[in-house]
């Protein structure tokens, strides 16, 4: 009896020791199928245009930008352009280093923030361009809706490593593999081949950085705006505060809206006037400059926009050159001189030979 217990006892072992060898060898082989899965993924996408940055911020369009800081650093820039997708569509960087001497711009705009995410996001960017010494904050009324989300839309320190250290790619699509988000980047920038409308909102950027867009989209895109939101309001203060202890020189611009939108949605201009006095107020002291254009009124006509509130890029270039004769007339001086006789208060109306 003892001697049947004692080959029972070994058989059992044997057969868990064997299950646990199966396991073992499924788990290792399932291993090894997934990374030749993602691989060939991966080496598929890579053949084509398709292939997405790695998802930093799991957001196409910051994603973008990221890489393209990534393989295109500016050397030394010394006026940094911030803000959403405002700032990144309306300024024409390439003004500023025309018509400022000495100046080395770089946009460091991004889309899909609130005036909190953009702020944290260029104290990130100023950080690690120390060379910085004026600060253009293009922002809207659409910026100060909500400030209750994370300030840091993507983490900085792996952004850091991606942008500036330049560390290998790889890492970071491992760090930040999403299946469903790699095939849904990949599908989104297979379709700007063939619709030309995601085609024209695509990250197509100057070599400042810029974001042009042309061709007008099928709607205003932003609505009502609720309350806006205090926290964005100190936010901004706290940005400008910040900026001016450290020696730099900071210019907030509040953009023109689309006439419709104004319509439509602020007919009695209440939304407008309580964002100017808020910004006006957070500014106070600060050291900063404020320039409301749109309550200037420098846009004369709907056709400059390609919705409410980014304009065609065949306007801004101008919208860039009456900020710069706003905020830094010394340096425009030579400017005004050639363009002696020309309209300086309105953007022309871009034209139908623009669409």
């Amino acid at each position: 009896m003892e001697k049947q217990a004692e080959h029972s006892g070994i058989s059992r072992q044997k057969f868990l020791v064997s299950r646990e060898g199966r396991y073992i060898r499924w788990v290792f082989g399932g291993a090894i199928a997934g990374f030749v899965t993602v691989s060939a993924l991966f080496a598929a996408l890579g053949q084509t245009e398709y292939l997405p940055p790695p998802p930093l911020a799991n957001n196409l369009c910051i994603d973008e930008k990221l890489a393209f800081l990534r393989d295109h650093p500016p050397v030394d820039p010394n006026f940094l352009v911030v803000g959403s997708s405002i700032a990144w569509r309306n300024i024409d960087s390439s003004v500023v280093a025309r018509d400022m001497p000495g100046s080395r711009p770089v946009n460091g705009a991004f889309c899909a923030m609130s005036i909190h995410q953009a702020a944290a996001t260029a104290e990130w960017l100023i950080e690690q361009w120390t060379s910085i010494e004026e600060v253009l904050l293009i922002v809207g009324p659409q910026d100060f809706k909500n400030c209750r989300d994370p300030a840091r839309v993507f983490d900085f320190d792996d952004a850091s490593q991606f942008v500036f250290e330049r560390k290998p790619s790889w890492r970071f699509y491992l760090r930040y593999f999403d299946p469903v988000s790699l095939l849904r980047n990949a599908i989104l920038r297979a379709r700007r081949a063939n619709d030309p409308l995601t085609q024209a909102r695509s990250v197509a950027l100057t070599e400042y950085g810029d974001g042009p867009i042309e061709t007008r989209g099928r709607d205003l895109l932003f609505g009502h705006l609720p309350k806006l939101d205090q926290l964005c309001f100190d936010a901004l203060y706290s940005l400008a505060t910040r900026l001016s202890n450290e020696g730099r020189k900071v210019m907030v611009v509040a953009t023109p809206i689309h006439p419709e939108w104004t319509a439509l949605y602020d007919a009695d201009g209440a939304v407008r006037d309580n964002f100017a006095r808020g910004v006006e107020k957070a500014l106070m002291n600060t050291g900063a400059e404020y320039w409301n254009a749109e309550e200037a009124g420098i846009l004369s006509g709907a056709d400059a926009f390609v919705d409410a509130v980014h304009m065609r890029w065949s306007a801004a270039g101008n919208f860039t050159k009456q900020i710069l004769r706003e905020l830094h007339p010394a340096d425009m001086n030579h400017v005004r001189r050639k363009d002696a006789g020309k309209s300086k208060a309105v953007i022309p109306c871009p034209g139908a030979d623009h669409e």
